[in-house]
């Protein structure tokens, strides 16, 4: 289950922070969590032959779960893009209007790239933060409070899952550094991938950001996915992996803040 579950919709904010590729992040993790959609219906019927899942049924019961928080904010930030272009345009029309200068134009109106201001580029990172803080409560009610297991069970769950998740960043990062994305100059890397992080070579960045394509998850869905089709006690793993991520997490950008 630590391996399976998604990258996490959050993983591109913190990737950001370290000075990841927000970009490729963002598409990774669209791709990882309907990937998820096709192969947990597949697979889990051979860990748990018990289950009476089929494959569309769980497709769909999978893709109800994950399509509000991957769509949603990605038709939101469609939306919105494509309202500044408009009004922008609309304005640039209007303002060469008024000082009758259409017809001297050098070159046909483009449109801008649209974003937040510096102020409010933090945001995501506090909704993370909130977020984190509501999912440990809820998880934490569904999963450790109800279960009355052998406390060895419960270590050796909380042990794998501590590799798992060191595994899984360190491997995304071992394949970042040596098969790096492609880069468009350094120009487009510092304005682009990250503007508010130190330059980088794309090996560095490519590096931060398959770290956290592999090794940061989407966890509320691998609780859910585990109780669901699995046995209740192995979700255990998949809340555990909140903790262990969070931590990795967080010793990252103590570190990056401490080298500016």
């Amino acid at each position: 289950m630590c391996f399976i579950m998604p990258t996490a919709t959050a993983a591109p904010i913190i990737a950001g922070k370290l000075g990841g590729s927000i970009q490729n992040l963002t598409t990774f993790t669209l791709l990882s969590n309907f990937a998820t959609a096709i192969i947990v219906p597949l697979t889990f019927p051979l860990i748990n032959p018990a289950s009476d899942m089929t494959f569309f049924p769980a497709f769909l019961l999978i893709l109800k779960r994950i399509a509000p928080l991957l769509l949603g904010p990605f038709f939101l930030a469609w939306a919105v893009r494509a309202g500044f272009n408009t009004y922008y345009r609309r304005h640039n029309v209007m303002t060469s209007s008024r000082h009758n200068e259409i017809s001297n134009l050098q070159s046909p109106i483009t449109n801008r790239e649209f974003s937040l201001p510096k102020k409010l580029a933090i945001l995501p990172f506090y909704l993370w933060v909130a977020s984190i803080i509501v999912l440990m409560s809820v998880v934490t009610e569904t999963t450790i409070a109800n279960f009355h297991s052998q406390i060895s069970n419960i270590i050796i769950l909380l042990i794998a899952s501590f590799f798992a998740c060191l595994i899984q960043f360190g491997l995304g990062k071992w394949i970042g550094y040596k098969l790096p994305a492609p880069s468009k100059g350094r120009d487009y890397q510092d304005v682009l991938i990250n503007p508010a992080a130190a330059p980088k070579t794309m090996a560095g960045v490519s590096s931060i950001t398959a770290g956290q394509a592999f090794g940061q998850k989407n966890t509320s869905l691998g609780v859910w996915m585990a109780q669901t089709f699995l046995d209740p006690l192995s979700s255990l793993g998949a809340a555990a992996y909140i903790l262990w991520q969070n931590l990795f997490n967080a010793t990252q950008l103590f570190i990056a803040a401490h080298k500016k």
